[in-house]
């Protein structure tokens, strides 16, 4: 593979926004032998994809981030994507998780990206679910600037920390209009139950002592917050019965007060497939495209959730 080979050159100014602060094109050189034979929906439309790497304003903090667009013409519907770890750990870099959010905007979507505060070269501190949590939320407003973008039809995925993110900025915003969460946690506290280590990273997130900790990772939980998640912005969740880093309990757990509250969603879990799923990434790809071609179509038609039926 070559995925490393990126050449930066200068920015299209075609893809403006206000809140961007810098713009630099990113081609990617692949073998075509090589991107076939990669799990990706849409090799052969890929490297028409336009993708730029950003600095972009969250709160007069410079982040950075990645865009990534469709080669046709818009507007088009937008899907702003929250990445795992924390810190330089799960950075957004030029591998297959990287080729994926390319190969979601091949099949008609713009895609935003957030590297969060604290990291590549950006000022401030990574706090896990934090004041970070706005770095997402400013991803709106550099979409909204943007004539190639449907600003009402926005949606919003993350995967691990990302999904946990997720449920943050959807409890923050009604602007998301389908959203899709891939493994992530909602129950934080209770997950140090399995992986006491995690502890040493949230200190460092969070700053504080052990019961503040403690406090910070309820607030981050979307188990303690369902109340105030939109009613009406479909939500997809995925997890494999596998998954040592979160359990899959915390997306049952999640998916048994979506249903009390009547909120529109899908469970699936992914027999045997691990936190990254391995196994079954051409399936996930596909199973998050279709979601947000059903939920960010122009006129979308929303389940009927309640009880209904002979």
């Amino acid at each position: 593979m070559t995925v490393s080979t990126f050449e930066l050159a200068a920015a299209d100014e075609a893809h403006r926004a206000e809140s961007i602060i810098q713009r630099e094109r990113v081609a990617i050189d692949l073998a075509g032998a090589e991107l076939a034979a990669m799990p990706l929906m849409n090799p052969a439309t890929l490297p028409a994809v336009s993708i730029f790497r950003i600095r972009y304003e969250s709160e007069g903090i410079p982040v950075s981030g990645f865009l990534f667009f469709p080669p046709t013409e818009g507007p088009h519907p937008a899907v702003i994507f929250n990445r795992g770890g924390f810190g330089e750990f799960g950075m957004l870099r030029p591998d297959l998780a990287f080729l994926q959010l390319a190969d979601l905007a091949a099949e008609g979507f713009v895609v935003a990206a957030s590297q969060y505060r604290g990291t590549g070269g950006a000022p401030g501190r990574d706090e896990f679910g934090g004041a970070d949590v706005a770095d997402v939320l400013a991803l709106i407003d550099v979409l909204d600037g943007m004539e190639e973008v449907d600003p009402e039809r926005i949606g919003m995925m993350g995967h691990s920390r990302g999904g946990m993110m997720t449920w943050l900025a959807l409890a923050r915003t009604g602007r998301i209009k389908a959203a899709a969460i891939l493994a992530g946690p909602t129950d934080l506290p209770g997950g140090l139950v399995a992986r006491p280590e995690m502890m040493e990273v949230y200190s460092r997130a969070i700053s504080a002592d052990r019961a503040r900790v403690i406090a910070g990772l309820e607030e981050r939980s979307a188990l303690r917050f369902a109340d105030a998640l939109p009613r009406e912005t479909p939500i997809l969740l995925i997890h494999g019965t596998a998954d040592w880093r979160v359990s899959p309990t915390d997306s049952l757990r999640m998916a048994e007060q979506l249903l009390d509250l009547r909120i529109p969603f899908r469970l699936v879990l992914l027999e045997g497939a691990e936190h990254g799923f391995s196994e079954h990434r051409l399936e996930v790809q596909r199973m998050v495209r279709d979601w947000f071609a059903r939920f960010l179509a122009e006129d979308p038609e929303l389940p009927e959730v309640s009880p209904h039926g002979p």
